[in-house]
């Protein structure tokens, strides 16, 4: 997975394919220096086994999309959330791929806890809660996996 995420940063457009549609691969940086891959409505492959641990974990939830998140030295992402509304039954979810030293920005939340980055740890969490992640203060590179899953009604159409 480390190997794909870095690889991902550094192809061209027409390399990156997922499922049957092609992914136009658009990564953006913000002033604090984090950078994200375009949304991804698949998972990538090298991802299968999270996929199917997410599918049983929450099985009446859908998969909506997903992003790379890449932080290098001193950057960090600003307090947000995820969900359109409070009251929506909306889950997002970190999975940390590459966490290769001490001190790279641990995961906050409004409510207070806060969450250490440790490489292969998942931390699922109700869409609506703002989050943010403190500045990596190491050298190295923390590279992760964030995304977003919704409920689905009893017909199986997700709502």
């Amino acid at each position: 997975m480390k190997k794909w995420c870095d690889e991902y940063f550094r192809t061209e457009p027409s390399d990156i394919y997922y499922s049957k549609r092609k992914l136009i691969k658009r990564s953006s940086s913000s002033k604090n220096g984090a950078k994200q891959s375009t949304m991804l409505y698949a998972f990538p492959k090298v991802f299968n086994q999270l996929e199917t641990y997410l599918q049983k974990e929450l099985p009446r939830y859908t998969f909506i999309t997903s992003w790379i998140n890449s932080n290098g030295y001193n950057s960090f992402n600003k307090p947000h959330w995820h969900s359109r509304t409070k009251n929506d039954d909306r889950i997002s979810g970190i999975y940390y791929v590459s966490v290769p030293d001490k001190n790279m920005g641990n995961l906050y939340f409004e409510t207070g806890e806060e969450y250490e980055p440790i490489e292969n740890r998942l931390i699922l969490f109700p869409s609506h809660l703002v989050h943010g992640v403190r500045k990596n203060q190491s050298q190295k590179k923390r590279v992760s996996i964030a995304f977003n899953y919704e409920i689905r009604n009893k017909s199986g159409i997700t709502i």
